[in-house]
């Protein structure tokens, strides 16, 4: 039997119609397909994206926390060595900023403590407050100054001392992260601190008379009077660094500078040793332009010291040792740093005017 033209085009029409309804069936699965895998993939994503962002934040909030820690802990740990001092025991009692106070550093526990010459050299008078609950200040008497470095060495006569640790390692790097420490309120915690890197360790500073080459630490971290005196330490609470008040000036960047921790202790050592040597407290350099008198002043003298015994008095001005010209305790300390107990040296020195020689025999 044969279709007819009708017959075709029926034919064709409906298997037009079944083709477009399965089509759009299809169409209707890929797209709920489609939509169903990018709304699950969404809600993964966003879940992976939440659980990234909440490691970074658990991750930034326990390096946060640990940075405190290594904060407290550095400035806890220097805290013990700062003390305070100023020229009035008052001012020393009030725990707030008097204008003079300065900080001074515990060096050792036979009393000796680093500050700022420049801050004490019109002290008539000095008391130390040290960082304990309680205690009243007690008097203390220069025994040793540096004018270029800015140091100076006070002796105070306490068993309740705790001396800071010297960072003397030659891993000191640019980038390392300090501290600049100061109690200028006699606080028995500590008065402030300003935080920084160390921006650079080129710079030097030249000692005279062949007392050597130190290195100036530079660092963004603010050193000001709040903390000059004071030290400049790592997150130990180790002394990287002394906050001098000639030599810490910023420069035209807003950088500043302390001299380094292992030139530090070769100042103080050298100073120290004129009391340990000859028994010499307070050596003040005397320039005087009129009358050309030039040499190192003794305020103070041990009664059991080798200068004492040989008669040397407070007052006395050092001019020469062995045949060597003395203008500065530098110069003393060069001459003698060798000298061992038995030797003798032949001691020039000014007593009222008058041109005197000794011969001192060191103990």
């Amino acid at each position: 039997m044969k279709n007819t033209d009708n017959d075709r085009i029926l034919i064709k029409k409906k298997h037009k119609i079944f083709s477009l309804n399965t089509l759009f069936k299809i169409g209707v699965y890929v797209t709920i397909v489609i939509v169903s895998t990018f709304v699950t993939s969404k809600i993964i994503m966003n879940n992976v994206i939440k659980n990234i962002e909440d490691s970074a934040i658990n991750s930034n909030s326990k390096q946060s926390e640990e940075m405190q820690k290594e904060y407290y802990d550095g400035i806890t740990n220097v805290s013990h060595s700062l003390v305070t001092i100023s020229d009035n025991q008052e001012k020393l009692e009030k725990n707030t900023f008097q204008e003079g106070n300065t900080t001074g550093i515990v060096l050792d526990k036979k009393g000796y403590i680093l500050t700022s010459y420049t801050k004490i050299k019109n002290m008539e008078k000095i008391y130390i407050k040290l960082p304990a609950v309680a205690k009243k200040p007690i008097e203390g008497k220069i025994i040793g100054i540096d004018e270029l470095t800015d140091i100076a060495i006070i002796k105070v006569e306490s068993e309740e001392l705790t001396p800071i640790k010297i960072f003397e390692d030659d891993e000191l790097k640019v980038g390392y992260r300090v501290l600049a420490a100061g109690n200028v309120v006699s606080n028995n915690f500590i008065g402030i601190v300003t935080d920084g890197i160390i921006t650079s360790i080129n710079d030097t500073v030249t000692l005279k008379h062949d007392m050597g080459v130190y290195k100036l630490i530079q660092t963004n971290a603010i050193i000001n009077n709040q903390n000059i005196g004071g030290a400049l330490c790592n997150l130990k609470g180790e002394l990287v660094g002394f906050n001098s008040d000639t030599l810490g000036k910023k420069d035209n960047n807003s950088l500043y500078y302390a001299l380094e921790g292992k030139g530090v202790k070769s100042i103080c050592e050298y100073l120290i040793s004129l009391t340990d040597i000859l028994g010499i407290n307070g050596g003040t350099v005397i320039d005087d332009k009129e009358t050309g008198v030039q040499g190192v002043y003794i305020e103070n003298i041990k009664p059991e010291g080798s200068a004492a015994k040989a008669g040397m008095r407070p007052t006395d001005i050092i001019i020469g040792i062995d045949n060597n010209v003395i203008k500065t305790p530098e110069e003393i300390y060069y001459l003698l740093k060798d000298k061992k107990s038995g030797d003798a040296i032949i001691c020039d020195f000014l007593r009222d005017g008058n041109r005197t020689t000794l011969k001192i025999n060191i103990n």
